[in-house]
């Protein structure tokens, strides 16, 4: 069995999956119930509980984790106080490697999530593009450029945060420093605090809440050109409504390729954790060896 972890800002997920990517085991645990405990140890120990759990008694071949960023690559060290206060400081990966006797690889969840896309999704049994944008749209927004050579990374080796461009807006304030920054206009927060303001019409909301995500999708492809896009998340939920004013908005836009794929993602909320199970085999990210 190959486990994945995803933990993200609102929930933690854990999946095992067999040899063919097709999930045997899930567990999904409120993110908070990490922050109840007392100690890190503690935490730690909740962890290995819940991953236990999702094994049922089988042998982890390998173990992976997808992280909601930022994270320093160098040393596996999460540092999120934002969105994950609970784990940053912590280094998951050494004490779960140590429990269950594996070599464990973490990265960013949306490195995890890009995973999942290019090599169980869409294209798992067809050609696969040069370059794929994979988008999450969840409490904050993920965003990993996936190509041959692996995930995109900064100068410094390591994962841009890229959620956190400026776009068109302001007195949403992030704790990035920006005023309006694409995570406030197009977060599952934001949609939430949009359709709010709309009086919970969710049909005005979708259209207002298009642009701002248009607006941050237009930035990234100018910069990166990927070949497609795959947008997951719990706001994909809406892609039927949201798909078409999104690639009307990019359709006017002389940057963006005329035959760039946009599609929601297929694996729902276990994206994430599928993805970051497949860490290991790409050798991606930062990797936590067990002792010998």
């Amino acid at each position: 069995m190959r486990v994945g972890i995803d933990i993200g800002g609102t929930g933690t997920r854990i999946v095992a999956i067999d040899h063919l990517g097709t999930v045997v085991s899930e567990i999904d645990t409120p993110t908070v119930d990490f922050a109840q405990c007392e100690t890190p140890q503690a935490r730690i120990d909740l962890m290995v509980s819940k991953v236990s759990n999702v094994l049922n008694g089988s042998q982890a071949t390998s173990i992976g984790i997808g992280v909601s960023g930022p994270m320093d690559l160098r040393n596996g060290l999460i540092d999120n106080l934002d969105t994950l206060p609970a784990f940053t400081g912590l280094k998951i990966a050494e004490p779960i490697a140590k429990a269950f006797d594996v070599d464990v690889w973490i990265d960013n969840d949306a490195v995890a999530a890009a995973h999942a896309e290019l090599y169980l999704g869409k294209f798992a049994n067809s050609k696969k593009p040069d370059s794929l944008l994979a988008i999450t749209l969840g409490t904050g927004i993920g965003v990993c450029v996936l190509g041959p050579s692996g995930p995109f990374r900064t100068i410094d080796g390591q994962h841009p945060e890229a959620s956190h461009i400026s776009v068109e807006g302001s007195g949403h304030e992030c704790y990035c420093g920006l005023t309006n920054c694409w995570e406030m206009a197009a977060s599952r927060r934001a949609l939430e605090r949009i359709t709010l303001e709309s009086g919970g019409d969710i049909s005005v909301a979708l259209k207002e809440y298009s642009i701002g995500l248009s607006n941050g999708l237009a930035s990234l492809v100018t910069l990166f050109r990927p070949k497609a896009i795959v947008v997951g998340g719990s706001v994909s939920q809406y892609w039927p409504k949201l798909g078409p004013m999104v690639r009307s908005h990019l359709s006017k836009l002389k940057e963006v390729p005329t035959d760039l794929q946009i599609w929601p993602s297929g694996f729902g909320v276990n994206g994430g954790a599928i993805g970051a199970a497949l860490l290991p085999e790409h050798l991606t990210g930062f990797v936590a060896r067990r002792k010998i």
